[in-house]
């Protein structure tokens, strides 16, 4: 239980800006003439069952120079096909040939068990930026509950394997980070998502 007696060492205080307008039109808006590699890009079966509301497919429809990787290789060898003037990887080893302006990597870690393994190979990937985000357990579609019988109730993704805040999210990638004036924080979707970018060089 939180001993308020020692309420400094429990603070945790941030800069997080609220960004009010949709997530993906602030990608777009954030990316233009950039070289982005999105990660996670085949967004599951989302790509299949609807292509409106692919993140990737925004992008490419918006002028936005990017690269996409995702381990799911059918969904990767079917984008190939459906947008062969595209660059589609199932595979990191190419993708460390090349170089971009941003890593961007959406809702990813929270479907990752070991996660700093992941994060050390997503680091070595040569880009000037890294933008994570991740769902935010303070996010005002979290529910929890019980039932009549005293069960817990969680509504999420049933693969998901955690719950981030800005401070844990702050605090998982902090080893990656040289210079704190190279960090920005925000919450987007209102307030569904938190994300960190993390710039190599402040441009």
């Amino acid at each position: 239980m939180l001993n308020y007696k020692n309420e400094n060492y429990w603070k945790q205080v941030l800069n997080v800006n609220n960004i009010t307008i949709n997530r993906d039109a602030f990608f777009i808006n954030r990316f233009k003439n950039k070289k982005v590699l999105h990660v996670g890009c085949a967004d599951g079966d989302i790509f299949y069952n609807n292509k409106e509301i692919n993140l990737h497919i925004k992008l490419i429809n918006n002028d936005i120079d990017v690269d996409g990787f995702d381990i799911r290789k059918d969904i990767i060898d079917k984008m190939k096909k459906e947008y062969p003037k595209n660059n589609f990887y199932s595979s990191l080893s190419p993708i460390k040939k090349k170089s971009y302006d941003v890593v961007l990597i959406p809702e990813v870690i929270e479907h990752i068990d070991n996660i700093r393994q992941f994060l050390d190979k997503m680091f070595s990937i040569d880009s000037n930026s890294f933008f994570i985000t991740v769902p935010n357990c303070e996010g005002l579609f979290n529910n929890f509950q019980k039932d009549d019988k005293g069960n817990s109730i969680e509504f999420v993704h049933p693969e998901h394997y955690y719950w981030f805040s800005s401070y844990t999210l702050f605090n998982l990638v902090r080893n990656y980070i040289s210079d704190m004036k190279n960090v920005d924080m925000f919450y987007l979707q209102n307030k569904s998502s938190v994300a960190i970018e993390i710039r190599k060089n402040d441009k």
